[in-house]
């Protein structure tokens, strides 16, 4: 079993995983939620597209795989659409953001799909594998390292001496 978990939480398995396995599982989320109705259909498009581009822009700009294959089709995707910036150039707080619209998009497909009971199954699998090797270990999703707690006492204590300045501030005015 422990051999099956590092193989899950490999690298190369992200990049399948995320690249590759992803793109399906929405793709069937339109077409499930089309085939419950319209409204819901042109919802789950208007959805997944505001989260891929939040993708895009937050985490896929600036992760470290930036143009290569070993994120799949997204990192090859984004330098069309966006340049390359700095992992730090953006605030833990939308980093937190980020992540916590990623486990909202999870909910939502598992949503959608609970309306087409054959795939419901499989896509609680994919889900619960997502975890495992996205969001539990927070080491190969772009941001999501930013977020363990080493990490973010080092980066907030950079700008302590900033909010102490403008809490002084304002009590002046």
């Amino acid at each position: 079993m422990k051999q099956i978990l590092n193989a899950i939480r490999s690298r190369r398995f992200f990049s399948f995983w995320f690249g590759l396995g992803i793109p399906p599982f929405l793709m069937g989320t339109v077409v499930v939620a089309f085939h419950q109705s319209t409204t819901f259909g042109i919802v789950a498009i208007a959805i997944i597209t505001a989260w891929i581009f939040d993708t895009f822009s937050t985490t896929c700009r600036r992760c470290q795989f930036y143009g290569s294959a070993k994120c799949g089709i997204p990192s090859l995707v984004v330098p069309f659409l966006l340049s390359k910036k700095s992992a730090l150039s953006i605030s833990l707080l939308r980093v937190r953001l980020h992540y916590y619209a990623d486990v909202a998009m999870i909910f939502y497909v598992n949503f959608v799909y609970w309306h087409m009971p054959v795939l419901f199954p499989i896509v609680v699998f994919g889900s619960c594998v997502g975890w495992l090797v996205v969001f539990r270990p927070k080491k190969f999703h772009g941001l999501l390292f930013r977020l363990n707690s080493t990490t973010q006492k080092t980066a907030h204590s950079q700008f302590i001496p900033i909010a102490l300045h403008m809490e002084k501030s304002r009590k002046e005015i």
